[in-house]
This record gives structure tokens, C-alpha cells and sequence, in this order.
């Protein structure tokens, strides 16, 4: 929700959400209160800075969630991960029914020949593929079982349970994918 966060320059100055497509490249961190966080945490406020990356800054990534929630006029009330898919200018919500039915195309379409195994596979592609892809890549950033834990609403067990063979063993396919995305 809007009222959830809230961004500042470097000097600590509030930047208002309605003036973030103007002022954007300004905006040094963002602060962020969890209230429907599954942990004991909950209603407690993270800060995160620009990493410098433009392909995985958290600070340009929840900038971009805002200037594209506010001209779909997102209720302040509701969740502002939303996209626009019609003409009308009606916003959806991203659900796990939408990962299912769009990665498997996604898959196809990036891997067209029948008997690659990324094709041959993509019935497999799920949402929770995306968030345990998500604890392997930042787990290859050097990030801690906790700050994964808590970016990706897990507990530490949860996330040692996911990295447990998987981490060491893609992480160049990991920093391939990585790199690759950010030449786009």
C-alpha cells in the first residue's frame, strides 16, 4: 500500500509518491512497514538504499512499482503490485493462477525447439519456482540466511531448506541470467 512506504534523498528530504516519475533519480532509499508479514515482525519498517545496480536496485524497482500504480489510480488502501492489461485502463493483481499459465508460454517462447529441456519442462515452471530462484540469487549476492529470509517473508529454516543443493550448483547460471537481463 502507499501509506507503506515512503522515499528520501540522500540529505533525508520526503519525496512524495505523485512526483517520483519527475523526481525519481533523487531518491537515495526507501523506507517500508511490513503489516501482513507472517513473522513476529510484523508492523516492523526496513530500510533499503539504491544499489547502484539498475537492474536489481530495490529502490528503482519499488520507484517503477509506484509511477505505474498512480496513473491506474491503485486505491491508496490496496496492494500496489498491479498491472494493466486492457484497454479500459483496469488494473489486475498478480496471482500465482496468472505465473502458472504465463511462464510455461514464457519458456516455450524463449526456447522454441521441442527437444530443449527448458521447453520440454516449462509445465514445471510455478510461482514458487520464481521465489526459490529469488533465494539463489540472492544468496550468490552474498546476502545472509536472515536478510534472505526476511526480503522473501520465509523463515531461515524455510530458506537453508531451498539453498541446500541448489545454491553452489546454478550460480553461474544464476550470474549468466543476471547479466544477461541487465544488457536489455
Amino acid at each position: 500500500m502507499y501509506c507503506d512506504i515512503s522515499f528520501y534523498t540522500k540529505a533525508g528530504h520526503r519525496v512524495a509518491h505523485h512526483v517520483l516519475h519527475r523526481l525519481g533519480h533523487t531518491v537515495h532509499e526507501f523506507h517500508v512497514r511490513f503489516r501482513f508479514d507472517k513473522s513476529p515482525r510484523n508492523f516492523t519498517i526496513r530500510k533499503f538504499r539504491r544499489s547502484g545496480h539498475k537492474f536489481l536496485c530495490p529502490v528503482l524497482a519499488t520507484i517503477s512499482i509506484i509511477v505505474r500504480a498512480l496513473p491506474l489510480r491503485v486505491p491508496w488502501t490496496r496492494p500496489i503490485g498491479v498491472y494493466c492489461s486492457s484497454p479500459t485502463g483496469a488494473f489486475m493483481y498478480l496471482r500465482s493462477i496468472d505465473i502458472r499459465t504465463r511462464m510455461p508460454k514464457v519458456c516455450k517462447h524463449a526456447h522454441p525447439y521441442p527437444m530443449d529441456c527448458y521447453h520440454d519442462k516449462s509445465k514445471l515452471m510455478v510461482s514458487h519456482s520464481n521465489r526459490v530462484t529469488a533465494a539463489v540469487a540472492l544468496a550468490n549476492a552474498g546476502l545472509s540466511i536472515n536478510a534472505i529470509a526476511f526480503r522473501l517473508r520465509w523463515s531461515p529454516q524455510s530458506v537453508l531448506h531451498y539453498l541446500r543443493e541448489c545454491s553452489s550448483g546454478i550460480g553461474k547460471l544464476t550470474l549468466d541470467a543476471v547479466t544477461g537481463a541487465s544488457l536489455i
